[in-house]
């Protein structure tokens, strides 16, 4: 598969093994799904990673949810939460999904890059005796590199460089790279050439990739604070849930966000408190700007007691689904505690002991 291609092609198209038991998942899951409009197969087909993302997030919950003797209605009435599970005619839960997907202007950029990769990668061929890498610097943040030029400009680099297959060529970069920098207008492509080794260079046409490496995202990693926006959107206030337990569930499809960005989400960002002209002692704390926890000086109770627990569901695995990691993190003041709908891979939870009532890890592990 290119680089910019949709990542609903792997499940299409490619006939490698992984992508077979995939498909196999897929079809398997989704004759036990009610999608009585074929509303959910279309987004399941969806040319766009979010849409296709979302959907396959929703099918591996509903997955997850189905046990003998329980009933799970989707969007049932027609409108959300997604799931309502019943267990004999009693409703148990309600179950929203959402994805979090990485920051819009990484993604632009990403798919700038991929773009240019894929066009390289079928312009040119390894007998060219040189690995490629780049990066994109878009001075007016609008337009992207016009391949053939771009192209253009690399054959006219590598005539000008040496040819490794009469030695072996060592660049001027720290790595033993060569760099060039390829101007048009506001658009700045670094090329960086990696010569091959001279007894490894293949023959013109053989298969292969000229540039095999993506894109180095650089910037704030703000992973939490988008985390802790989009459970706000789903808390619960817009849904009937009936005075029964509610579980949001986050499909995590952004590379940087793990659990110590759910716990900072959930339960406060970490601090430090200390007295100024004290003894100096440090007491770590975290801050009451969670999802949960006191609503404040002035106010009586607790936040967002309507939401029982939150998911982390990891990038699902299709082709061995048991590896897929869900994380459950419960809410220490809910309306209704949430009951058992699946095994997470680890739970965050209140834990008693002699020295009070504390949230912890179940398994007795830290987050590293």
């Amino acid at each position: 598969m290119g680089h910019a291609e949709p990542q609903v092609n792997w499940l299409l198209t490619s006939t490698r093994a992984q992508a077979k038991r995939s498909r196999e998942t897929v079809n398997s899951w989704y004759e036990a799904f009610p999608d009585h409009d074929g509303r959910l197969a279309r987004r399941l087909r969806s040319p766009k990673d979010a849409t296709h993302g979302q959907a396959v997030d929703e099918l591996f919950v509903h997955h997850l949810l189905v046990r003998p003797g329980r009933l799970v209605r989707y969007e049932e009435d027609g409108s959300g939460p997604d799931y309502r599970v019943y267990e004999q005619d009693k409703l148990i839960a309600s179950v929203e999904v959402a994805s979090l997907f990485e920051k819009a202007e990484w993604a632009i950029e990403d798919r700038r890059h991929a773009q240019l990769v894929d066009e390289l990668n079928r312009r040119l061929d390894l007998s060219c005796g040189y690995f490629l890498d780049f990066d994109i610097d878009n001075l007016a943040g609008t337009g992207d590199p016009a391949p053939a030029q771009v192209e253009r400009w690399v054959r006219q680099q590598l005539r000008q460089l040496p040819a490794p297959r009469r030695t072996k060529v060592r660049g001027d970069g720290q790595f033993g790279e060569f760099t060039r920098v390829y101007s048009s207008g506001p658009v700045q492509v670094t090329m960086r050439f990696w010569p091959m080794d001279p007894d490894k260079i293949p023959q013109p046409g053989s298969p292969g990739r000229v540039v095999g490496t993506g894109r180095m995202s650089g910037g704030w990693v703000t992973d939490a604070k988008r985390l802790h926006d989009r459970v706000t959107e789903k808390a619960g206030g817009k849904y009937d849930l009936r005075s029964a337990p509610y579980l949001l569930v986050v499909g995590v499809h952004a590379a940087f966000c793990d659990d110590d960005d759910f716990v900072n989400a959930l339960y406060g960002a970490s601090a430090v408190r200390f007295t100024v002209g004290g003894s100096g002692d440090v007491q770590p704390v975290r801050l009451n700007d969670g999802i949960f926890g006191w609503l404040g000086a002035g106010q009586a109770g607790w936040k967002n007691q309507r939401l029982s627990a939150v998911c982390h569901l990891g990038a699902p695995n299709l082709w061995e689904p048991a590896k897929t990691t869900t994380v459950l993190f419960h809410n220490p003041f809910p309306a209704h505690d949430l009951p058992r709908l699946f095994e997470p891979t680890r739970e965050f939870a209140v834990v008693e002991s002699t020295s009070g009532r504390r949230m912890d890890w179940l398994d007795g592990r830290g987050l590293i």
